[in-house]
């Protein structure tokens, strides 16, 4: 890998072949503006196609990129019931592995017919929505709420549905989600597990565990670990993560997240963030993480002076992980 001139990393980054809006060429572009010199595309249950890294390497790009996956794992074995946001980022992948770009193809499939779920939910709510409109929102990829997003936002009928089940909300809950943008607040009011209205939301339909998700990555040659540990640590909690790490379940945790997290939890994920390093020094493990950027708009957050002490921390990270990992 040719390391770069430019300071930042992110080693979590989606490109429009899961749920972000940007091709990869796009997040290259978008990544030497914001002195990012390196990058891995970790898409949600997708990896990226050889043929198109190939003519990628060609453009010899300033920025530095390999490929990697984010992978949706459900559940884990001492926890009961599915587990929200419960995701494992695989790191220096092979897109040419047959298992793994199977499991890829299944995931898209059941992806599918869970946003046929929801759609079908909302529909019966009054929402104007159809799985064809949301289709078109997602251009022929993988499928993810985002998309759903889109498709409610763009009608005027949607909007209102929503307005009138934010006014029957108690106004500490509504004063808060109030202060979110219109984008967050779908998944507030209806597109959440834990969201005001129930019975719209609908789990992943390709449950797989924790375990088995490491399996997949480090199948194909590549290096497993726990992202955003913060989003879901009310069910995982850091005795259960260091049971993890203690019996090599898992090859590393993400020690950078949380780049958007509102000043109310700013504290909370830093401490957290510092609980996830100490585990990961203690037992030899690597230290990932990035922006999980999806957007434009998101890319600009590592030069945001807010952001700063949070983007140093992603200064050296990949040099880091071969040193632990690879010894090299």
């Amino acid at each position: 890998m040719n390391l770069k001139k430019l300071p930042y990393e992110t080693l979590h980054c989606h490109t429009r072949h899961s749920d972000g809006q940007l091709d990869y060429k796009e997040v290259l572009d978008e990544c030497k503006k914001n002195k990012i010199g390196v990058v891995a595309f970790t898409d949600h249950d997708a990896v990226p196609h050889p043929r198109r890294l190939k003519q990628l390497e060609k453009l010899k790009h300033e920025v530095s990129f390999f490929p990697g996956i984010e992978l949706s794992a459900n559940f884990v074995r001492e926890v009961k019931g599915k587990i929200s946001l419960f995701h494992i980022v695989g790191l220096f992948i092979d897109p040419e592995n047959k298992e793994l770009r199977n499991f890829c193809h299944w995931a898209k499939q059941k992806r599918l017919e869970r946003a046929v779920k929801i759609v079908n939910n909302l529909s019966k709510l009054g929402f104007d929505i159809s799985i064809s409109t949301v289709e078109q929102y997602a251009k022929g990829e993988i499928i993810g709420r985002p998309h759903i997003v889109k498709a409610i936002l763009a009608k005027t009928q949607n909007l209102e549905i929503l307005d009138q089940i934010l006014k029957k909300m108690p106004a500490a809950a509504k004063k808060e989600i109030l202060t979110h943008d219109r984008r967050q607040q779908v998944f507030d009011l209806v597109l959440d597990d834990h969201s005001f209205v129930k019975g719209i939301y609908v789990h992943y339909l390709y449950p797989i565990s924790m375990d088995e998700g490491v399996r997949l990555i480090r199948g194909a040659g590549g290096i497993a670990l726990l992202a955003h540990w913060s989003y879901y640590k009310d069910k995982v909690g850091l005795p259960l993560v260091e049971k993890f790490c203690r019996e090599k379940r898992i090859d590393g945790l993400e020690t950078v997240y949380g780049f958007e997290v509102d000043l109310k939890r700013a504290k909370e994920f830093a401490k957290d963030r510092e609980d996830l390093s100490k585990l990961a020094q203690k037992y030899h493990l690597v230290e990932g993480g990035g922006g999980d950027f999806h957007n434009q708009e998101d890319f600009k957050q590592m030069l945001d002076p807010g952001s700063q002490a949070l983007a140093e921390k992603t200064v050296g990270m990949v040099e880091k992980i071969l040193q632990i990992r690879y010894n090299r």
